[in-house]
């Protein structure tokens, strides 16, 4: 039963083919547009051949038909390549078992109207269809046994013993070899798909290690700075406002003092979850740039938006749960603000130091509040 499995999910968990089906299913329908496309220009001039030259209605009439249903096809697997859906794999599966199986079909039919000698159509078409498309060896094995039937038991009716015998052993040959042609084709494509996808998540992962700071789940400093740099370039061509907040969680290292490492890392973990929901709701960027030190800039829509964001801040921080909660104890934080006007050219370090700047103005004010940069208030 195991090996049954291997062979029907080509040596993978059945979990893992699921998971880049949906991937695979573009590539089979690229290969299909492709196919069918050249499969109805190809059959319409046969057509025309055999009514222009070899007088054959019923053949070209045939190919006519095929012709019509190749480029029907063509039409639907580009069609579905334009979606973005998961129901890509269903139809992606269901059209190319259509077109192996109409393929078969028509093979068969040639193969059969000529009565004496064996087909060597339906023998190409045993081996290019199934290694076409990168299938489950299930749903090859039922389009290539059908038309492998078919075309034999047409072949018992009307052709001699002899041709008959001719045909089921190299038919059985050929098909035998575009299964296992088209399993090993395959396995090797979802196996690149595989390897494909832990890359990306690999990557992925190192970037957001490289980019994110682990406690807070905010971007790091360096990250920070450098989009901080791009904006304020971007903010000086075209003369728009920047906004910049420096936070600094109060008394943080008698904090630690007090109540021991593990519940600064939780008070900073919750400040985090704070910044981080605050930072989808406002679409700000939010870092962690010390140890309790936070930035946050962007581009303000109205005069107002500095002042309401550093108000939520202090009082969500206030709601955070503290250790002495009871005796009426809550953390706070102070803000210093800066917004570099319109006109102002100053660089992202600029605007930090200012901002920076009015931080400790606010920690000389008594914390828990939040204060702007103002030139008159340099010595």
């Amino acid at each position: 039963m195991n090996l049954i499995k291997r062979w029907r999910y080509l040596d993978m968990s059945r979990e893992t083919v699921e998971n880049l089906s949906y991937r695979v299913s573009y590539d089979n329908l690229r290969v299909l547009r492709t196919i069918g496309y050249a499969f109805s220009i190809i059959a319409v001039i046969s057509s025309a051949c055999y009514f222009l030259i070899g007088r054959d209605w019923v053949r070209g009439l045939e190919l006519i038909g095929f012709s019509m249903l190749s480029f029907i096809i063509f039409i639907e697997a580009k069609r579905l390549l334009g979606m973005q859906s998961t129901d890509v794999v269903r139809h992606a599966n269901r059209i190319i078992t259509v077109f192996q199986l109409l393929t078969l079909a028509e093979a068969s039919f040639l193969g059969l109207y000529d009565h004496i000698h064996p087909a060597g159509i339906i023998i190409a078409a045993l081996i290019a269809m199934p290694v076409s498309f990168d299938l489950f060896p299930k749903r090859n094995l039922i389009a290539v046994l059908t038309g492998l039937v078919c075309f034999n038991v047409g072949s018992f009716i009307l052709k001699s013993r002899e041709i008959f015998v001719y045909d089921v052993v190299n038919t059985t040959i050929v098909a035998a070899v575009g299964l296992i042609l088209a399993w090993k084709k395959a396995k090797d494509k979802w196996e690149h798909e595989d390897a494909t996808e832990l890359i990306e998540k690999q990557n992925s992962t190192l970037y957001k290690s490289s980019t994110t700071d682990p406690l807070t789940g905010l971007t790091n400093r360096r990250t920070a700075f450098a989009k901080l740099e791009v904006m304020t370039a971007e903010a000086h061509v075209s003369n728009k406002e920047i906004v910049c907040l420096i936070m600094d969680v109060d008394n943080f290292k008698k904090y630690n003092d007090t109540y021991g490492h593990p519940e600064g890392d939780k008070l900073l973990a919750s400040l985090g979850e704070i910044l981080c929901d605050m930072a989808k709701v406002y679409d700000v960027n939010i870092s962690r740039i010390g140890g309790e030190e936070f930035m946050a800039f962007w581009r303000p829509v109205s005069s107002m938006d500095s002042k309401k964001f550093a108000r939520e801040v202090i009082f969500r921080v206030h709601e955070i749960r503290h250790p002495d909660a009871g005796k009426g104890i809550h953390s706070t934080v102070s803000i210093g603000i800066y917004d570099a006007v319109p006109g102002d050219t100053v660089s992202a370090n600029e605007v930090y130091v200012m901002a920076d700047k009015a931080l400790y103005l606010a920690k000389s004010n008594g914390r828990d509040r939040y204060e702007y940069y103002d030139k008159s208030n340099e010595d």
